[in-house]
């Protein structure tokens, strides 16, 4: 006897439709803009109907196909191929934000979508396909060397554990009850990483956790001064904190990344001015589905990363170049007001590229502000060294947790 299927199939038919006769769905999401329809169009002139409008059988509703359905009226075809489906009128909602939404996740492969672009080009001279496909090509990194070239660091291939790190930050007392983290420890992490409970504006307590070592690159998200619900010091002065903790930053020829927000950028960037650093340039990372709240009219998705150096400092050459707007598809938004001690956890992608960007194999990595301890995580995870500061006991211990779980470890308190 054959084991039940995975999925059923919810596909109950198909037909040649009169247009007129279709009912788009009221709660349709979408918005066609003009430049999309010529897309569309010329798409099915050269190529015809290769998908067809998905027709709920249970409501008669469109859920899938609008775009096409709009353009068949407008140009009065006769019929339009129609997929029926048998879906629950209560699970349409469902159906509306995931069909064809979930192919934006998708990633590209370079060197196929390069050689797609070419082939494409030589095939059509129309002007909204090219124009679509020259903005495409706009969004793709380009000079990467072809796998196997041997030139640069590649870039590694990370684990997100975004999902428990949040679990973990709203049980953090529990976790802090298990490893009992006080303030002045210094703990470590296998034979690579020290972390230490305390003032990352405290330099005497910086070299005790060094012990002489030199960090070769900064990755930090310190506090943004949101004055945000449940996450300890959020209220401080950007500027007087970022002038403290510039002036003891342990090293001499360092790159440095800094999470901001975009309204309290400036106070770091002054800081690292004012302690030696030229600043070199501004990075974003774009929470595309993020839940946020409007500013005078616009949502705040952003964060500014400021990147900066100080002395002769080594760039890295990882393969492939990265964009300097990390686009993430994020489907959640902010941790719940009042849940945890830190509300935002930043994507173990974007820290362990702007690890492996700045800091050379094995390596110091050194941030003050850890947080939940994803700088350290992708330290581990990219083969470098990570020294990190929190003044935060449960903080700490939710990166010990982390550690632990990742690489099956037990860290060990030093001091």
């Amino acid at each position: 006897m054959s084991e039940a299927s995975r999925w059923k199939k919810s596909i109950v038919g198909h037909a040649d439709v009169d247009p007129r006769t279709l009912v788009g769905h009221p709660r349709n999401p979408k918005i066609h803009p003009p430049e999309q329809d010529e897309v569309v169009d010329a798409s099915l002139v050269r190529l015809g109907w290769v998908k067809s409008v998905q027709v709920n059988e249970v409501t008669g509703h469109v859920l899938d196909g609008h775009e096409r359905l709009e353009l068949a009226l407008r140009y009065g075809e006769a019929t339009v191929p129609v997929e029926y489906v048998r879906v629950p009128e209560e699970l349409e909602g469902l159906a509306l934000i995931t069909l064809d939404q979930s192919a934006g996740l998708a990633q590209t492969h370079l060197e196929r979508w390069a050689a797609l672009h070419r082939e494409a080009q030589q095939e059509t001279d129309d002007e909204s396909l090219l124009t679509m496909w020259q903005r495409c090509a706009a969004q793709q990194p380009v000079g990467a060397p072809a796998p196997g070239s041997g030139a640069g660091e590649a870039r590694a291939v990370v684990q997100d554990d975004t999902d428990e790190t949040e679990a973990l930050m709203a049980a953090a007392d529990e976790v802090q009850q298990r490893w009992q983290v006080a303030r002045g420890d210094v703990w470590a992490l296998g034979a690579a990483h020290r972390v230490l409970c305390g003032d990352s504006r405290d330099a005497r307590l910086i070299a005790r956790l060094m012990q002489g070592d030199r960090a070769q690159a900064v990755v930090t998200d310190p506090i943004y001064g949101q004055r945000q619900p449940g996450v300890p010091h959020d209220e401080d002065d950007v500027s007087a904190v970022a002038q403290a903790a510039a002036r003891v930053l342990p090293g001499d020829d360092l790159l440095c990344a800094v999470f901001q927000s975009p309204r309290q950028l400036l106070g770091w960037a002054t800081a690292l001015q004012a302690s030696g650093f030229a600043f070199e340039r501004l990075l974003w990372m774009y929470k595309a589905a993020q839940c946020t709240y409007p500013w005078r009219g616009w949502l705040l998705k952003s964060e500014a990363i400021i990147v900066a150096s100080r002395g002769a400092p080594a760039w890295q050459d990882v393969h492939p170049y990265a964009h300097d707007c990390y686009y993430l598809h994020e489907v959640k938004g902010e941790l719940p007001e009042g849940v945890g001690w830190h509300g935002s956890v930043k994507p173990m992608s974007v820290v362990a590229d702007l690890v492996q960007r700045l800091c050379p194999p094995h390596g110091v990595v050194f941030d003050g502000f850890l947080g939940s301890g994803t700088t350290l995580l992708a330290c581990e995870q990219t083969g470098r060294q990570c020294r990190a500061v929190d003044l935060e006991p449960s903080c700490i211990a939710v990166t010990l947790e982390r550690y632990q779980r990742a690489t099956g470890q037990q860290p060990t308190r030093v001091t």
